[in-house]
């Protein structure tokens, strides 16, 4: 007999939640969303629509008194922090989305809970599981590469109008939680080596701390530049290494220079919820660990590293 569904309440019913995990949720087996919280009656109503039989309330604090097995947080980062501790302390499982807070002072106490809970936590760097940085991290550990010296990132949007949580550091905000804090966990986890300095120049643009330049030493002596912003004249994910680039906006596969044609990758993405297949990836690893009871990877211990490596790099 198939066991049952995990039962699982999303706290936070913005953009991220009824555009991307929403619609992931309600097409994969196994689980089934249903509580809905968020304290502004409209977007909780779109959500509840979204997940038929789902019961829309107003806080986290609500949606773990439900009987619930598992917790998705994806409310404004400023309150991550909050949230996640609630849910720990009810013993239910957690999926956060980035950052896991937004300084690492705050993120303490969640590493705290979350081992006191024994419970999965997961924090929400999907592109860890984009086909694209799958295959180019495979490519490196196999040592097929050879000596890797340095190489280069890029994140960035084009100017777009934000909520005003993200307009500011101190609520949340800033290029460095928002963008680069999914390149401090990708860079690591690609080289698997730790950062032994990391320093940033950041710039205002058009909101607080939107621009940042990043530069990297790793062991080994491998170095690294990173460019961040939400002010850019485009979309752009990529990662440069030796002869190797991959853009996840734009590659079809992991190729030389010139080589980015459409490939198995581009059909992969077209097909995808927000043109991103990391999302269901990402989620199908999360509902597995909870079934097996084993570690998640990646865990609320690397989403405290990122927060680290975003703290150092800007002075914090």
């Amino acid at each position: 007999m198939n066991p049952p569904p995990i039962r699982l309440a999303m706290v936070g019913c913005g953009q991220i939640a009824r555009h991307v995990h929403l619609p992931v949720l309600r097409h994969l087996p196994g689980v089934r969303v249903t509580v809905v919280a968020d304290p502004d009656p409209v977007r909780r109503a779109d959500a509840a629509r979204l997940v038929p039989g789902a019961t829309p309330v107003a806080s986290v604090e609500e949606a773990v008194a439900h009987d619930v097995d598992a917790v998705a947080v994806a409310v404004p980062t400023g309150q991550h922090a909050a949230a996640a501790l609630t849910v720990l302390r009810a013993g239910k499982h957690l999926y956060l989305e980035k950052p896991l807070a937004t300084h690492p002072a705050e993120a303490e106490p969640v590493l705290a809970a979350w081992r006191r809970a024994g419970v999965v936590g997961m924090i929400g760097f999907n592109y860890r599981f984009n086909p694209l940085f799958v295959k180019l991290r495979r490519l490196i550990q196999s040592g097929r590469l050879g000596d890797i010296r340095e190489l280069r990132s890029r994140f960035t949007t084009p100017t777009r109008p934000l909520p005003a949580w993200k307009q500011t550091r101190a609520s949340g905000g800033g290029v460095l939680l928002d963008l680069g804090s999914h390149h401090f966990d990708l860079l690591p986890w690609l080289l698997g080596r730790p950062v032994e300095q990391i320093t940033a120049e950041v710039r205002s643009v058009n909101t607080e701390a939107d621009t940042a330049t990043v530069t990297w030493r790793f062991a080994g002596g491998i170095r690294a530049e990173s460019f961040f912003s939400l002010a850019a004249d485009r979309d752009e994910d990529s990662i440069e290494i030796g002869p190797l680039r991959v853009d996840r906006y734009r590659s079809g596969r992991v190729a030389r220079w010139g080589g980015d044609l459409p490939g198995w990758y581009t059909w992969q993405r077209l097909r995808s919820v927000g043109h991103e297949p990391s999302y269901t990836r990402a989620w199908r690893e999360f509902l597995a660990a909870i079934r097996a009871t084993r570690p998640v990877s990646p865990d609320l211990a690397d989403g405290c590293r990122s927060l680290e490596l975003a703290t150092r790099a800007a002075g914090g």
